[in-house]
């Protein structure tokens, strides 16, 4: 309940939706769900607590379409940014499965070249070869590969 010193008013429903530039029914859902301050007076009327200092009806209209024009501005540009962001995504998806291919493309070519270099050092070496033997050769064609694709 506003007392005098405070620059607050309680009036009737009515008095306020007029005041404020609303409807009565919006008054009152507004004071059900708590996002304005109201009581019962002791006479059974239900009472709007006003700030006197605020803007009066046409003002808070203004005010409020203000409001509403930059939200509707700031989802536009949210929405925006959300289609270049998905653009993005997809043309990192599309890189994944080109990076993808080619690791598999490079992995079946080293797996040949293991095997067709097993297949001639086996004369030479009593013991199969090992992808640990491999390693330095292997990494060799990688770095081949690699700054092929680079050019």
């Amino acid at each position: 309940m506003p007392d005098a010193s405070d620059n607050r008013t309680a009036l009737p429903i009515a008095e306020a939706a007029e005041r404020m530039g609303l409807s009565v029914e919006t008054l009152r859902k507004r004071l059900q769900r708590g996002r304005i301050e109201g009581f019962k007076a002791a006479d059974g009327t239900w009472r709007i607590v006003v700030d006197n200092t605020g803007p009066s009806g046409n003002e808070a209209v203004e005010s409020i379409g203000d409001e509403v024009a930059a939200t509707r501005e700031a989802v536009e540009h949210l929405r925006q940014d959300l289609i270049t962001l998905a653009r993005a995504v997809e043309k990192l998806a599309d890189q994944v499965i080109t990076v993808r291919s080619q690791s598999a493309r490079a992995e079946s070519l080293l797996e040949a070249v293991a095997n067709k270099l097993a297949m001639l050092t086996a004369r030479d070496r009593p013991q199969p070869v090992t992808k640990e033997d491999l390693k330095p050769l292997l990494s060799g064609v990688l770095d081949l590969l690699q700054r092929q694709r680079g050019h």
